[in-house]
């Protein structure tokens, strides 16, 4: 991103590395270093955005936005269509230009076309209001979203150990590319979606995520926190599924045995399933005995 913000000042203003060194008050060799991809100090980043006119330094979001209006327009839709989502998510809400520049960022990655101007959210409420084809597909990636986020912060956020605050974080974030990867492919294909584009950003995404989710499950391990659940499922498994499986969770949330770290809670259901099948088999046995004294009776 820093090294995008120098090269985006350099050809929309013409200025040179020595120009922007003098503005700033700092070296040219320092400029070199932010252009080859320094971390910018926030002050400097603020004036260097002043003298492009930008209302941001994530040129991606700039390109994507074109100006201040359009962007705060497109946060606007973003919010009002995960309020009306049955998600409806708090990260959204809180996070609304910063989840809006990462939603979009990644449908462009996806291959999914966005349009440049920000969608009108007038009329939203309506019960008649007719869904345009992409106001659909974002409607979709909203119900997936809300699965991973509730699953998230049931499952993830809640692990209160200052060492896998990282880890959890990573794996959080990761719900916006999941919520993209599960999209129907109906909506995709009426937005006229890039589905080779998507493909590979599918299969980026997913082995991003279980590379995250496998240092996660290590980091676990190695600290000694207790495996409360599966956690892959957050990867392996549909945003349906994730949201089927919380619901029964929260079904039985007073049950002792879902109090019990996840070991012992396979045992006991292994345990519970052994005992069923002695039971079926002690059924046939006195079954069988019961058929071999009625012939014997029979026979006598």
């Amino acid at each position: 991103m820093n090294k995008n913000l120098i090269e985006y000042i350099i050809a929309k203003t013409g200025l040179r590395q020595t120009d922007i060194a003098k503005e700033l008050g700092v070296s040219r060799a320092q400029v070199s270093k932010w252009k080859s991809g320094e971390f910018i100090p926030f002050e400097r980043s603020k004036i260097l955005m002043k003298m492009a006119d930008i209302f941001t330094d994530d040129i991606e979001w700039l390109e994507l936005a074109g100006s201040q209006e359009n962007a705060s327009a497109w946060c606007e839709y973003i919010r009002a269509m995960n309020e009306i989502s049955d998600a409806n998510t708090w990260c959204v809400k809180e996070e609304a230009e910063l989840k809006t520049c990462f939603i979009l960022g990644d449908f462009k990655n996806a291959g999914i076309p966005v349009p440049e101007v920000a969608p009108s959210t007038e009329g939203f409420h309506d019960e008649d209001y007719d869904f345009s084809p992409f106001d659909s597909l974002v409607h979709d990636f909203f119900e997936n979203y809300g699965c991973y986020v509730n699953w998230a912060s049931r499952h993830l956020l809640s692990l209160d150990h200052v060492d896998l605050y990282d880890d959890v974080t990573e794996l959080e974030s990761s719900a916006i590319s999941l919520a993209i990867s599960n999209l129907e492919e109906g909506f995709l294909s009426n937005v006229g979606a890039d589905m080779g584009a998507f493909k590979l950003y599918q299969e980026k995404s997913n082995r991003a995520c279980r590379k995250k989710m496998h240092h996660f499950c290590s980091k676990m391990k190695q600290l000694g926190v207790p495996f409360e659940i599966d956690y892959y499922v957050y990867v392996n498994e549909s945003p349906n599924w994730l949201e089927d499986e919380d619901m029964m969770a929260m079904i039985t949330c007073n049950s002792v045995i879902d109090h019990l770290p996840y070991g012992e809670r396979e045992l006991i259901k292994q345990t519970s399933l052994v005992a069923d099948l002695l039971g079926e088999l002690h059924i046939k046995i006195d079954t069988l005995l019961s058929n071999e004294e009625r012939i014997g009776s029979q026979n006598y």
